[in-house]
């Protein structure tokens, strides 16, 4: 619900039978008696939830909400600042391997004219039906042109 709705959530497990049941089952047998759930939030973006058990019963009173609260931010930032950053990686790990797929498949149409005494894309156009017709990544039968020296029939 504090990822849901973007509310603080302070309970007693024993309240909550009827609202969560199999929640409130599992969280009683292993001796938890309060929850307090803080969203988290960055940038207006929910990205999750800060969930805090108790195993008193009196539960989390203004101050553990209010800390939590506050702890809460900056996770959320931290939370936030590491997606950026994954998906930076991400990309900058697919630019690279486009690079080095490009770089495989102008070393394999060199080799192909070469061998062939053909254009650049009549070279390209071998490796492309090559792939299609083997099923095999275009960088692959690249892979393969520069290990052989020339495309398999």
């Amino acid at each position: 619900e504090a990822y849901q709705v973007g509310k603080i959530v302070r309970e007693k497990i024993s309240e909550q039978t009827n609202r969560w049941p199999e929640f409130s089952d599992v969280a009683q047998k292993a001796g938890v008696k309060s929850v307090l759930a803080v969203p988290l939030v960055a940038k207006e973006q929910p990205l999750g939830a800060l969930n805090l058990y108790s195993k008193s019963s009196s539960g989390y009173d203004d101050t553990a909400e209010e800390t939590a609260l506050l702890f809460s931010q900056q996770a959320a930032v931290a939370c936030a600042n590491a997606e950026v950053y994954w998906r930076t990686f991400s990309l900058t790990e697919h630019l690279r391997e486009a690079l080095e797929s490009r770089d495989v498949i102008g070393q394999a149409k060199g080799i192909l004219m070469a061998r062939r005494r053909c254009t650049a894309e009549a070279a390209f156009e071998m490796l492309r039906k090559a792939s299609q017709h083997r099923n095999i990544k275009l960088r692959d039968i690249a892979d393969q042109v520069v290990y052989l020296g020339d495309l398999e029939d």
